[in-house]
């Protein structure tokens, strides 16, 4: 898997404009073609996993931030552009892609997930001692022209607050 973009960062909802516009912009600038359904799809389902695993592991640490790790990257055997959004919560969340209560306010974030991405799923992040620190989940999307995929060194970003207490995104070069 080439790396893109890696993001750790301390966010909040308010967040999230700035995640999904530095995934959009660091994805065009590694000069990775994504038809107009699948950068759409980039969006929508970058915060949809963004915004579900702020609400989930806010609550889990004593400052109520989530700090998470997004991660992007292209596996060009498969064509594919993967993006994972990595959690410390150690609780596991209830996974589940079809709706049964149709009258329910939440809990269709998979669904919306699973009808613009290509392919999802989720696994447990385990340190090397055994122990979980955290949930990851993903989706991948289609590229519109796998052959063409360049060896673009990846890039390392944070979103700190800008002026106002604004969220802001600062990149930072990186391997």
């Amino acid at each position: 898997m080439h790396r893109v973009l890696e993001v750790k960062a301390k966010v909040t909802t308010a967040s999230l404009g700035a995640i999904r516009n530095l995934l959009s912009e660091e994805v065009a600038r590694a000069g990775i073609v994504l038809d107009e359904s699948r950068a759409y799809a980039l969006r929508v389902c970058s915060s949809e996993f963004v915004d579900n695993a702020i609400k989930h592991a806010a609550g889990q640490g004593p400052d109520r931030e989530a700090v998470l790790l997004i991660e992007v990257g292209v596996d060009r055997e498969r064509g594919r552009l993967r993006t994972t959004v990595t959690d410390p919560s150690v609780v596991e969340a209830a996974m589940n892609s079809s709706v049964d209560d149709l009258e329910a306010t939440s809990g269709r974030g998979l669904v919306v997930v699973d009808g613009y991405a290509d392919d999802i799923g989720w696994h447990q992040r385990i340190d090397l001692q055994g122990r979980p620190t955290g949930w990851s989940v993903w989706f991948e999307c289609a590229l519109k022209a796998p052959g063409c995929i360049p060896g673009i060194a990846g890039r390392n970003s944070e979103v700190i607050p800008g002026p106002n207490g604004l969220p802001g995104v600062e990149r930072l070069r990186g391997p």
